[in-house]
C-alpha cells in the first residue's frame, strides 16, 4: 500500500488493528527503494493476512520520516497498531536487505 497522506496512513492503521505492518520509508527517485517496493510485493503472499505492507514516500510523509530519525532510504520498520497506538516491533532495518526483513517477519509470526 502507498498512502498519499496522513489521512489514507490512518485509514490503513485502523483497518489493520492488531496486525503485523512493515513500514518502509522509501522516496520516488531512489534505485534501491524501487528494489525493496518489488521485493516486498514478491513475498507479500506468504505473509498474507499475517502481514500489511506500506510504503510510505518521505517526501509526503517528511515529518514522521524526521520523527523517526530517518536520515536514509529504504529504511523499514515492522509495527502494531492497536487501540489507537503503534508499537514498534523491530529494530530499524536500513537499505535493502530482504535477509533481514524476512527473518523479522517470520520471527515475529513464528512467537505468535
Amino acid at each position: 500500500m502507498n498512502p498519499n497522506s496522513s489521512k489514507d496512513f490512518l485509514s490503513i492503521l485502523e483497518k489493520n488493528n492488531n496486525k503485523n505492518i512493515l513500514i518502509s520509508f522509501t522516496k520516488a527517485t531512489c534505485p534501491a527503494c524501487n528494489q525493496l517496493k518489488q521485493y516486498l510485493q514478491s513475498i507479500k503472499s506468504k505473509y498474507s493476512n499475517k502481514v500489511e505492507f506500506v510504503n510510505l514516500d518521505t517526501q509526503i510523509f517528511k515529518d514522521l520520516a524526521i520523527q523517526n530519525n530517518i536520515e536514509f532510504v529504504p529504511t523499514s520498520y515492522l509495527i502494531n497498531y492497536s487501540n489507537n497506538k503503534i508499537t514498534w516491533s523491530s529494530k530499524k532495518i536500513v537499505g535493502l536487505n530482504p535477509k533481514e526483513i524476512e527473518n523479522i517477519l517470520d520471527n515475529k509470526i513464528n512467537s505468535k
